[in-house]
């Protein structure tokens, strides 16, 4: 090796021409990258890689730089790939080589996506920023990029980055649980930021509907993300455990709600009218997906003769249009349309026959056997047709249909068919061993438990882990939007401490202290009260009305005006009891200042007549709540 350690023999280009090597990696990149890079814009791109290799980045980081940096040029500029060396620079000193590897994939997606020179550089700085701050984590994001940017809005994606390293705190492995998707946090902050309506946001409402449809409640679970933030995106039960997709993407408002009771409803007509699960036995993959399909219609029959509604709830559902080519993607929802329709005009003979065989048996539906007979005589047909039949792309249709994994017993198979079971199982199982939980049956079996009481008792926790009381939202300065139900607060009994350091507090802040004081006393929490026999009102007072009718019967006098009632301010009130949330902050470098009000509870009280408690900042999100004084409420 020559004086000095120099390694020029191993430079991609000539330090004086900028002309690629004879022979060397740069010299095969560089024709492809021609197009790319014309005139003197090559020599400038062969000089950055050449670059890399002088900081010591060659090998591998310099292979990814040259050859998706074409891409970032072809989509944005020239420009963006030359300013994006410095990207994989940060990331390879900050996370190390494999990161500054995958940044490079990760910027000609994040380039194809965005396209905008601005928004591509606002991208590449967010990149080297988060690299910074959270370095264990670069490679995690990198991967899941084109995921993030699909789904996320570059505000959103920022937005999404800023929660995960809020969440993380300086946890690094914690922060790495995030951006795994390990943690559902993340997959949570996902789908709002994404604009989706969310499951959690109504489970209590939902968990409602279902119990109400057959008197069995069900126990409520949400789906997790794959390990590369996919979506899961149809429910599935065993027995009364059920989970569904934490969200419908696209699908929002009242729509998501609508399709969440269809797909709850579905399941709970399974758990209602079913006979246990099936054998697999010698069935084929495309047998299996019939006989299911069959069974769906069969207890949504048996559903709809005691509750006739329902058939409005799934109907709009079931979109399938007669005609298409002849693949068992697009015959099978014809099919499910076709059974649950009568207006649906499908003239296919498959079709007609599959009509026929179910609604001539009508009077036999609670028999559980006729789905698999129907099922297997309709399957035979389509092996005859030659129609082809993909197991692990194949998708229930329609959206509210469960993945029917809860129909069968894929414990009993025969050996003989073990491939074809297995097939089976992984193409749909795959994304619930990602997410399993070994924690999941104690869960079921609690909330089973909870369910039958038709209550919720809350759980007394040991001291040192404090009580949770309540969670509420927070304001996301940085992000400038409103996380809900973000945090926990947890209550802790109060350390005794110095009082003198209260009076102290209160003395120095007696002019804000006046303020509030004089605003609560000026408050009135009260009930609002009908005033009846006004001249005019938003509302018709019917005691009026029929008195002045009466009075206008014996004869010509005067009838009363007086005939509407309004709402007007009580006369009585009451005193509130309340609460007063105060979040103790500390700034960096800084130590505690006053008591800022988080939040009231009832309206409000004056200062020191009810209860105060303090709370001071823990490891996001839960908020340590400590009471500091309390006293019994006055009399109404």
């Amino acid at each position: 090796m020559p004086p000095g350690g120099s390694r020029n023999f191993l430079r991609p280009v000539e330090a004086d021409t900028g002309r690629p090597r004879p022979g060397s990696p740069a010299d095969s990149i560089g024709e492809q990258a021609k197009r790319i890079f014309p005139g003197p814009l090559l020599a400038r791109w062969l000089r950055q890689s050449a670059e890399l290799e002088r900081v010591g980045l060659a090998g591998g980081i310099l292979v990814a730089y040259q050859r998706y940096s074409p891409t970032i040029a072809e989509a944005v500029d020239p420009e963006a790939a030359f300013a994006f060396i410095d990207v994989v620079k940060s990331l390879a000193f900050a996370s190390g080589r494999q990161a500054a590897i995958l940044c490079s994939a990760a910027g000609a997606k994040a380039a194809v996506k965005l396209q905008s020179p601005d928004d591509f550089a606002r991208w590449s700085a967010i990149m080297a920023e988060t690299a910074d701050r959270a370095p264990e984590s670069a490679s995690a994001i990198c991967e899941r990029m084109e995921t993030l940017l699909t789904r996320l809005s570059l505000d959103g994606f920022e937005s999404w980055l800023s929660t995960g390293l809020r969440v993380g705190g300086s946890d690094r492995q914690r922060r790495l649980q995030f951006f795994t998707f390990a943690d559902p946090t993340a997959e949570r902050a996902l789908l709002r930021e994404a604009g989706d309506t969310l499951f959690a946001d109504m489970e209590r409402r939902l968990r409602s509907f279902a119990t109400a449809l057959w008197g069995h409640p069900l126990v409520l679970r949400e789906h997790g993300m794959t390990a590369s933030g996919a979506l899961i995106r149809r429910p599935s039960f065993d027995g009364d455990f059920v989970r569904v997709p934490p969200s419908y993407p696209g699908v929002r408002g009242g729509q998501a709600e609508a399709l969440y009771r269809a797909s709850l409803a579905h399941i709970a007509a399974h758990l209602r009218f079913g006979s246990g699960r099936f054998p697999v036995g010698g069935l084929k993959p495309l047998q299996i997906a019939l006989v299911s399909l069959v069974e769906d219609a069969r207890v949504e029959h048996l559903a709809m003769r005691m509750l006739p509604g329902l058939r409005r709830l799934w109907l709009p559902y079931h979109v399938a249009r007669a005609g298409g080519s002849l693949t068992a993607e697009l015959m099978l929802p014809r099919l499910a349309r076709a059974l649950i329709d009568p207006s649906f005009v499908d003239e296919d003979a498959w079709i007609v026959k599959g009509r026929a065989l179910f609604f001539d048996k009508r009077a036999d539906l609670e028999d559980a056997t006729l789905s698999r007979r129907i099922g297997n005589l309709m399957g035979n047909d389509l092996g005859q047709m030659r129609v082809q039949f993909n197991q692990r792309t194949y998708v229930v249709e329609p959206a509210y249909r469960d993945d029917n994994l809860g129909l069968w017993n894929f414990d009993q198979g025969n050996p003989d068919e073990a491939d074809a079971l297995d097939e089976v199982v992984e193409s749909r199982r795959i994304e619930r061993q990602e997410t399993e939980d070994p924690e999941e049956p104690q869960r079921q079996e609690t909330e089973r438990e909870e369910d039958s009481a038709q209550r919720v008792k809350p759980r007394e926790r040991p001291d040192e882990h404090g009580v949770p009381i309540a969670r509420l939202p927070e304001w996301d300065y940085a992000a400038g939007r409103e996380r809900p139900q973000w945090v926990t607060v947890m209550e802790w009994p109060m350390k005794e401490g110095d009082p003198r350091w209260v009076d102290e507090v209160l003395h120095r802040r007696r002019d804000t202290l006046a303020r509030i004081d004089g605003l609560v006393r000026a408050a009135r929490v009260s009930r609002p009260l009908r005033v009846n026999r006004q001249p005019e009102g938003d509302r018709l007072d019917l005691d009026a009305c029929i008195t002045a009718a009466i009075d206008r019967r014996p004869g010509p006098r005067a009838g009363s005006s007086a005939l509407h009632h309004h709402r007007a301010a009580a006369s009585r009130s009451f005193h509130p009891a309340a609460a007063r949330l105060l979040a103790v902050h500390r700034g960096p470098g800084a130590g505690f200042d006053l008591e800022r009000p988080a939040g009231r509870a009832g309206g409000g009280c004056p200062l020191g007549a009810r209860a105060r408690r303090g709370g001071r900042s823990l490891r996001h999100p839960r908020l340590q709540l400590e009471r500091a004084r309390g006293a019994a409420l006055p009399p109404h």
